[in-house]
């Protein structure tokens, strides 16, 4: 019984850190290492730097049109995990954005779950215009993030478990995301149809650094799927990270996240899927 509590808490905040990041560039995240930090100036202080960024195997980089702007809602997911045959949900999602409420210029993307009590919090700005990402502050678990983005660096701060901060330095690449919440956003404003791809690079914090996880996207074909809050015509898009793949089902009217799917490359056997709940109005 007890072998069976900590497995379930481990997959629990597993389970969290990959809502974090979003639907899913948990791929993308466990298959890219943190680069290691450069010699602090000061003890308490290590930067960690990606000098370079990561090559683009697709050519378009995943961008939103200049004049693209989001639309205002709340959505409800449950993440659950199945091995062997059982199933167990470990997590709720909510996902709402709208409008900053002291900033007109800027919409303000808010991602929180709860994994059994575990909760996490991800708030990131973005230009109403063109989704430029501009700040973003997350807690996750005994992690605490916050960035700033300017045109050519990401910088901030993190601080880890036991306290220790370090300073964040990355550099601003093509199709730059800041968060899961964002990549699922942009899906929503682009020319999504069969045989689409882009790239992305996605901001990937973790307990011992943070660095930037390449992933590729491709649309395989239509298709139709069935959630909790109903039966959607979808989208299926292959990710592509790091050898390891995941699958998403995008809603066709909006390029709303339906569902995501994905097994650890280091665990075949379990499975974790993303599942829409319920829809709300705007916020």
């Amino acid at each position: 019984m007890g072998n069976r509590r900590m497995h379930t808490g481990r997959l629990a905040a597993a389970a969290a850190v990959a809502a974090v990041l979003a639907m899913a560039l948990p791929v993308a995240a466990t298959s890219q290492q943190p680069t290691q930090p450069t010699q602090p100036t000061q003890p308490t202080q290590p930067t960690v730097t990606l000098p370079e960024a990561p090559e683009l195997d697709v050519a378009e980089p995943l961008v939103a049109p200049p004049s693209a702007r989001l639309m205002g809602g709340s959505w409800d997911y449950r993440i659950l995990v199945s091995r062997r045959g059982q199933t167990l949900e470990l997590a709720r999602r909510t996902l709402t954005a709208g409008p900053a409420p002291a900033d007109p210029s800027l919409w303000l993307l808010v991602d929180e779950t709860d994994a059994r009590g575990q909760l996490t919090a991800d708030s990131l700005f973005l230009s109403r215009d063109g989704l430029v990402p501009r700040r973003r502050a997350a807690a996750m678990g005994p992690v605490r993030i916050a960035l700033r983005f300017d045109t050519d660096s990401v910088r901030g701060m993190m601080s880890a478990a036991g306290g220790e901060s370090l300073a964040v330095s990355l550099p601003t690449v093509p199709g730059l995301v800041a968060s899961g919440a964002m990549l699922e956003s942009i899906f929503t404003v682009v020319p999504l149809t069969e045989g689409w791809a882009a790239t992305a690079v996605q901001v990937a914090p973790s307990p011992t650094g943070t660095a930037l996880a390449p992933a590729t996207f491709r649309v395989l074909a239509a298709d139709s799927v069935t959630v909790p809050a109903g039966t959607f015509a979808v989208w299926k898009v292959i990710v592509t990270a790091g050898g390891a793949e995941q699958w998403l089902w995008l809603d066709r009217a909006t390029g709303r996240l339906v569902r995501s799917q994905m097994s650890p490359p280091l665990s075949p056997d379990v499975t974790y899927v993303t599942e829409l709940v319920e829809i709300a109005g705007a916020p």
